[in-house]
């Protein structure tokens, strides 16, 4: 996410269904064979890619992943083969760029002295 770099916490590893939910990690390896391997490999979990369980069903699986801005759900038998070495993020306070009050967007918000104010179009409605 804009704004944080995750900073590491070790070196150890896990395997990426053990990952506690809105907790980032970084792929380590993939430990899966043959088409399983390939198939996880053309998804995103290649080693050095953040990787963000956010997700998990009602019965434990399957879990969903965010990788790479995509969301993508895997089964533990195939999550238990990336192993991730967990990050520590970065406390954050965030809030979308876009959001406005009513009395923002409405132009009635607070104006420093001499600041016109204009209508939705730029046009100048009061001037003085």
């Amino acid at each position: 996410m804009p704004g944080t770099d995750p900073v590491e916490t070790g070196t150890s590893t896990v395997p990426l269904h053990r990952l506690p939910l809105r907790t980032r990690g970084r792929v380590a390896a993939v430990k899966a064979d043959g088409p399983v391997r390939r198939r996880l490999l053309d998804l995103g979990f290649v080693p050095g890619t953040v990787v963000e369980p956010v997700r998990r069903s009602p019965f434990g699986e399957p879990t969903a992943y965010r990788v790479r801005g995509s969301l993508m759900a895997l089964r533990n038998e195939h999550a238990g083969s990336i192993l991730v070495e967990p990050l520590l993020q970065a406390r954050r306070v965030w809030r979308r760029p876009d959001t406005q009050t009513k009395k923002d967007r409405a132009g009635g918000g607070a104006r420093e002295e001499g600041q016109e104010k204009a209508d939705v179009r730029g046009r100048n409605l009061l001037r003085g």
